[in-house]
C-alpha cells in the first residue's frame, strides 16, 4: 500500500490541505522538497509571488515538522544565491531559527542537553563566518538570551580555519575533544542545535548573522556591553608581534591592515563580484604610505603580487603564524580592503573598517566606512540608486548571479575612487567633513537606523546621482 496515496496526497495537490487532512509523516521531508521545485517550476514567470507561496506554506509546516529544518537551508541558498529577495530570504532564515530554537527548547528541558554548534562547515575554513557566529554566541550571552555556553567538538586532528582563533572559541564555547565524547555528542547535536548560522532576535529582528551586530547595537549601548566581542590575549599578542619585528613592524608603528579578495581561496561563480583587482588599488597604498603609515598585506598565496613600496609589508607569500593576521586585525589603525573574512575579525575586535566595493548594501556597522559596488543598468543607461536596488530585492545579496540574471553590470571602482576614499577614511576617523555628510544624508533619508558611513560616491548612490 501507498500510505502517501492512502492519505489523498500526491505532487498534483501540494497545497494547504497538507495540514487540513492531520497528515502525519514526511519523516524524510521529501514532501517539502518537492512542493519547493514544484512551486518554482510553477511560478517561473513570477517568482517573488512563488516564494512568497513557499513562505506561508512553510510556516505552517515547520510547526509540525523542525526536525526538517535543514530543507529551509536549503531554500535559502537557492533563492538567495539565483534570484536575490533579500527580503523572503530573512523571512526564511528567521524561520530556521524558529524551528531550531523549538527542537533545542525540548532538547536542554526534556533530556538535559546543552546547546550544540553546528555549523562545523564555518569551523574549517570560513574565519569570517566562524568569528562572527562566536561574535553571536558572544553578545547573546551578554545579553543573557543563551547564558550556557553552546558546546563544539574539536578533536586533536580537527582542521580549524585558523587554530590561533582557538582562545577565543574557548571564551565561548564548551570545547570537547575526547573523541569518545565528540562521536556521542555529534549523534546529539540534531536534538539540541543552537543555530549560530541565522538569528532570530525578536519579531522584527531577524536574519543571517552578519546584521545581528547592527541590529542589537543600540541595546548593547544602552546596557554598557561593550560592543568588541573580543580584546586580544597575550597568547595572540606575543608570537605575533616576535613574527613581524622581523618585517620592520614595530610595536609603536601605525598601520592598515589591507585584505583584497582573489580567486584561489574559497571560489564559486556566486563570489565572483567579490574579488578584485590588486593593482586598482596601488595608488591608494602609495597615498597612505606617503602619509607615514605602514600597509601590511594579507591573504593566501595565490594572490597577486603588488609592486615593492617602501612601508609596504606584503605577506601574502608569506608562511606565518595564525596569531599574526588576528593582531594585525586587531591593533589596525583600520582595516581597508574588500568585504572578506578579515573584515570580521577587525570589526569584532573594535577596529574601524574601510570596505571596498561592497557587494552587499546592507551591512550596519559601527566604525566602518562602506564603499558599494554600483551596479549599472544597460536599459536605463546609468547606475541604479540605493533604493532601486533594494526595491528589486538585492540588497542583502553577495551572489553575483541575481544581478547577471537581471542584466545589471558592476562597476568596479578604480584607482581614483579608491584615493579618494583612504583619504576619506582618515577624515572619517578624525571626525572631519565625510561624517558631516553622512549625517547630513541620514537626516535627509530618515535611515537613522544605519550605524555604517558612506564615501561620498556612494552617498551620491542614496541621493540617486550617480
Amino acid at each position: 500500500m501507498n500510505i502517501r496515496q492512502g492519505n489523498q496526497f500526491s505532487c498534483d495537490n501540494l497545497d494547504l490541505g497538507f495540514f487540513e487532512n492531520n497528515v502525519s509523516y514526511d519523516l524524510d521531508g521529501s514532501i517539502f522538497r518537492k512542493y519547493i521545485h514544484k512551486t518554482l517550476a510553477d511560478g517561473r514567470g513570477n517568482l517573488s509571488e512563488a516564494i512568497d507561496g513557499l513562505i506561508v506554506f512553510a510556516r505552517k509546516y515547520f510547526k509540525t515538522y523542525p526536525m526538517q529544518r535543514n530543507m529551509l537551508l536549503e531554500l535559502y541558498l537557492i533563492t538567495q544565491q539565483n534570484w536575490g529577495f533579500s527580503h523572503q530570504t530573512r523571512e526564511v532564515a528567521g524561520m530556521y531559527v524558529e524551528a531550531s530554537d523549538k527542537i533545542l527548547e525540548i532538547g536542554m528541558s526534556k533530556y538535559g542537553l546543552p546547546p550544540m554548534f553546528e555549523s562545523y562547515w564555518a569551523l574549517a575554513d570560513r574565519i569570517g563566518e566562524l568569528v562572527d557566529q562566536t561574535a553571536y554566541v558572544h553578545f547573546m550571552r551578554m545579553l543573557n538570551k543563551q547564558p550556557q555556553k553552546p558546546v563544539m567538538c574539536i578533536l586533536k586532528n580537527t582542521k580549524v580555519a585558523n587554530q590561533a582563533f582557538l582562545p577565543y572559541l574557548m571564551d565561548n564555547f564548551n570545547i570537547i575533544s575526547d573523541p569518545e565524547e565528540v562521536s556521542y555528542t555529534r549523534k546529539l547535536h540534531p536534538i539540541s542545535p543552537f543555530a549560530t548560522f541565522f538569528y532570530k532576535y525578536s519579531d522584527t529582528q531577524y536574519g543571517h548573522n552578519s546584521t545581528f551586530l547592527g541590529s542589537v547595537h543600540q541595546e548593547l549601548v544602552d546596557k554598557n556591553i561593550d560592543t568588541s566581542a573580543f580584546a586580544l590575549k597575550d597568547v595572540t599578542i606575543e608570537p605575533a608581534e616576535t613574527f613581524l619585528k622581523s618585517y620592520g613592524l614595530k610595536e609603536a608603528d601605525e598601520f592598515v591592515v589591507l585584505h583584497l579578495r582573489e580567486a584561489g581561496y574559497v571560489d564559486g561563480g556566486q563570489h565572483l563580484f567579490r574579488n578584485s583587482n590588486p593593482l586598482d588599488y596601488v595608488e591608494a597604498i602609495e597615498w597612505l604610505l606617503s602619509q607615514g603609515l605602514k600597509v601590511v598585506r594579507i591573504g593566501h598565496s595565490n594572490m597577486m603580487p603588488l609592486p615593492e613600496m617602501n612601508g609596504l609589508i606584503d605577506l601574502t607569500s608569506v608562511e606565518r603564524p595564525g596569531e599574526v593576521d588576528i593582531y594585525l586585525c586587531a591593533r589596525a589603525k583600520f582595516y581597508y580592503g574588500t568585504a572578506s573574512g578579515p573584515v570580521s575579525l577587525s570589526l569584532n575586535f573594535g577596529t574601524s573598517v574601510l570596505v571596498s566595493n561592497s557587494i552587499n548594501y546592507q551591512l550596519n556597522y559601527p566604525n566602518s566606512l562602506m564603499q558599494i559596488l554600483p551596479y549599472y543598468d544597460p536599459s536605463q543607461k546609468r547606475n541604479l540608486s540605493v533604493a532601486e536596488i533594494e526595491g528589486l530585492g538585492l540588497s542583502e545579496i553577495e551572489s553575483s548571479k541575481p544581478f547577471l540574471n537581471r542584466g545589471l553590470e558592476p562597476q568596479f571602482h578604480k584607482s581614483e575612487a579608491h584615493v579618494r576614499s583612504v583619504k576619506e577614511m582618515i577624515e572619517f576617523i578624525d571626525g572631519g567633513d565625510i561624517c558631516r555628510s553622512n549625517k547630513d544624508m541620514k537626516i535627509k533619508t530618515g535611515r537613522h537606523d544605519l550605524l555604517t558611513c558612506f564615501t561620498s560616491d556612494t552617498l551620491d548612490l542614496y541621493q540617486g546621482t550617480s
